[in-house]
């Protein structure tokens, strides 16, 4: 397996809310049997923490923080051009 070959500290699921729950569930605990100490971490969007730790993922990937940056950033530029 490549996290082994490459030396992968951990593993994140991109769009893990589009997956089915069953499933994420059977990866994230044949890793953490097989692959124990690798860190995996959900991409999902609203973030829903409790949502995360059902699934067996030990974080989630916040994208809220990058959008209010952004939007931010958008603002300041509308200002500065008026």
């Amino acid at each position: 397996m490549w996290l082994t070959e490459y030396k992968c500290d951990g593993l994140r699921f991109d769009s893990a809310n589009d997956l089915p729950r069953d499933l994420i569930q059977e990866l994230t605990w044949k890793l953490k049997d097989q692959l124990p100490g690798r860190f995996l971490t959900a991409e999902v969007t609203p973030e829903n923490p409790q949502s995360v730790h059902e699934c067996g993922f030990h974080s989630v990937w916040v994208h809220s923080g990058y959008f209010d940056i952004i939007q931010q950033h958008r603002a300041l530029l509308v200002c500065s051009q008026e």
